[in-house]
C-alpha cells in the first residue's frame, strides 16, 4: 500500500526526496545526498532493530556517532545553502515554518 503512493524506490529515497523544494528526485540527491566532500550525516534509518543500524553506520561511515540535538543541528546546518535551495531571503523562525511546510504540503 504504502509503495503504492511513494515517489522513489524506497522509503529512504523519499526522505532524501521530501527534503527538496522540487520534484525533481535527482535533483533531491545532488542537493542532499551525500558526496565525497560530505562533513556531517543525518543518518535516518526506517525500520531494523537499532543497534543493527548503529553498526552498520558504524562499518560504513568514517566518523562517530553524536547525539541528535536542536543545538547540533544549528551548528551543522549551512544556512547560504538553506537560502538557495528554498530560496529565502534569511533564517528565521518565519523561514524555518516556510521550509517545513512546503515538505509537508508536498508529501499530501
Amino acid at each position: 500500500m504504502l509503495q503504492d503512493r511513494l515517489k522513489s524506490k524506497n522509503v529512504h529515497s523519499e526522505i532524501v526526496f521530501s527534503l527538496s523544494p522540487n520534484n525533481n528526485i535527482s535533483e533531491s540527491f545532488r542537493r542532499f545526498g551525500v558526496s565525497e566532500t560530505t562533513t556531517e550525516i543525518l543518518a535516518i534509518k526506517v525500520g531494523n532493530d537499532k543497534m543493527q543500524v548503529e553498526e552498520h553506520l558504524r562499518k560504513h561511515v568514517e566518523g562517530h556517532v553524536v547525539p541528535f540535538t536542536d543545538e547540533l543541528l544549528t551548528s551543522v546546518r549551512d544556512e547560504a545553502r538553506i537560502q538557495k535551495a528554498y530560496r529565502v531571503e534569511r533564517s528565521s523562525d518565519q523561514a524555518d515554518a516556510f521550509i517545513i511546510g512546503s515538505m509537508a504540503l508536498k508529501g499530501s
